[in-house]
């Protein structure tokens, strides 16, 4: 199904992106201290930079780990229970996670545009660069949440045993964590 590829692609995309932005955040930072505590030498609008790069981390890589479902949830809980319930949990949720993020998609989206004019004060950077990672990660959320209510529904169906077994293995390496 298109969504199922839609969402890998994206998660290929965005974990490309992190690491890229990662790595430049990483110079950024490392070079204007470097610049600053050898040379003397001060470039203010890097702490911008290195607050854009950071954002766009953090956001993209929320992303990956949701992509993933590792996420922060009540595990133990989760998979004490039984699989109807489990399965109504997960619709439930994603559900939730739908209208979330469609929310946000939408706020994020009047924010976004209504402080197009205004500039970061260092570096004279749009703010945009600092809003519109919520925007497109709230994006990226909805497309793989959307590819898991297509598994629930039209994915394959796991024997209870190896899905009770898959669980308990995640929450013990959960807790070696």
């Amino acid at each position: 199904m298109w969504i199922r590829y839609l969402s890998g692609k994206l998660d290929s995309l965005t974990r490309i992106i992190t690491m890229i932005l990662l790595v430049i955040m990483f110079i950024n930072v490392f070079s204007t201290a470097a610049l600053r505590y050898v040379l003397g030498i001060s470039f203010v609008g890097s702490y911008d930079f290195a607050r854009i790069f950071f954002l766009w981390c953090t956001f993209f890589g929320a992303c990956i780990v949701f992509k993933q479902k590792e996420h922060s949830r009540f595990e133990f809980f989760y998979i004490k229970t039984n699989r109807m319930i489990r399965r109504a949990i997960d619709l439930l949720s994603n559900l939730l996670y739908v209208g979330f993020f469609c929310m946000i998609l939408v706020v994020g989206t009047r924010l976004t545009v209504s402080i197009s004019t205004q500039v970061l004060p260092a570096s004279g950077v749009s703010a945009i660069w600092l809003y519109l990672p919520i925007v497109l990660s709230a994006f990226v959320m909805l497309v793989h949440v959307l590819n898991f209510l297509y598994d629930d529904f039209f994915g394959p169906r796991n024997e209870e045993e190896d899905e009770d077994e898959e669980d308990m293995n995640r929450l013990s390496k959960g807790m070696k964590a």
